[in-house]
């Protein structure tokens, strides 16, 4: 049965097709993030924005969780944790979430998609496919061998299968355990199963909208980060909004002043959302604010002070 796995951080290098690490190098054009021909839904029920953990459970002391956290969507939207219920079994031992059983076709290439990660103290996780053929006998299928999850960003994971002799399966994804006596909650979300051939979202989970790159309009006294000063850029899929590139401050800029205006999709889902961007001259954060009308510096930013926004995730408002 062979299984090949791929690895992209959300973020700049996720849009500009640069593959970070030693995984194979994939079109972010596959991605489901990025949308794709609809034939057929998600084998998985309540993969993404849940509110409940209704088709997923976590037995042998495990315990899934419908959280949300700052890394994935700014911290506005649903995703799932598994930790240790009762720290039993121990924290330093593994525990798992596993969703419904769902039908598979013998002898098909299927592809699987979903995002994780986790706190520095998680020693690693694994993924599976749980499967069983006709005569009930069991075979699993390990999708990813020992993992240690990004502690900063959300990744997308895209892997595949074969299903052999197999006619039903379930996904399953381990927490491996804490390497510091802590309980950590590996975070996860976005789990797609469906044939290589095709791939759609299940009906109402998730979106395919992208916009594209669009180039956002500079006010004030700023000019582009880098060599051709040309303003940032903003991409949404799937309501989350993405900057990239940066500014120069021309002069001594007061806080609370705006510095970009963008399109009323890519203004914040609530209006006046802090995000932290990276000040390249002291590399340290920077906050800023996304309002109604734009992005504003939240603190005075001196002349010649250079922002780059290509950490600045959020979710989009609705239109």
């Amino acid at each position: 049965m062979t299984v090949s796995l791929a690895k992209v951080d959300y973020g700049q290098e996720h849009w500009e097709k640069t593959i970070n690490d030693n995984f194979s190098g994939l079109d972010s054009d596959t991605f489901h993030l990025s949308g794709g021909p609809v034939s057929r839904q998600n084998l998985i029920l309540n993969s993404a924005t849940p509110r409940n953990t209704k088709h997923w459970s976590a037995p042998v002391g495990g315990k899934v969780l419908v959280i949300r956290n700052h890394l994935y969507k700014n911290g506005k939207v649903n995703l799932f944790s598994i930790l240790h219920d009762k720290e039993k079994p121990g924290v330093d031992e593994e525990v798992f979430a596993i969703t419904d059983e769902y039908t598979l076709v013998p002898n098909t290439n299927y592809d699987v998609y979903f995002i994780a990660y986790g706190a520095v103290g998680i020693t690693s996780f694994d993924a599976y496919m749980i499967c069983h053929d006709a005569n009930d006998n069991l075979n699993n299928i390990q999708l990813t061998t020992s993992v240690v999850p990004n502690p900063s960003k959300a990744v997308l994971y895209k892997l595949s299968f074969n299903s052999g002799n197999n006619v039903q399966g379930a996904f399953r994804i381990d927490n491996n355990g804490s390497t510091d006596g802590v309980d950590h909650n590996l975070f996860f979300g976005e789990v797609f199963v469906g044939k290589s051939e095709y791939w759609a979202p299940a009906a109402n989970d998730i979106h395919a909208e992208d916009t594209g790159l669009v180039r956002l309009t500079m006010v004030g006294a700023v000019e582009g980060l880098y060599q051709a000063k040309d303003a940032p850029l903003a991409r949404r899929v799937n309501d989350l909004v993405h900057l990239t590139s940066g500014i120069v401050a021309t002069a001594d800029i007061p806080a609370a002043t705006r510095i970009l205006a963008m399109p009323d999709k890519f203004l914040g889902a609530d209006g006046g959302i802090t995000a932290l961007c990276r000040n390249v001259s002291s590399q340290t954060e920077f906050p800023v604010t996304i309002k109604d009308d734009g992005l504003y510096v939240a603190k005075a930013l001196p002349n010649g002070t250079k922002l780059d926004f290509a950490g600045i995730n959020y979710l989009g408002r609705d239109e």
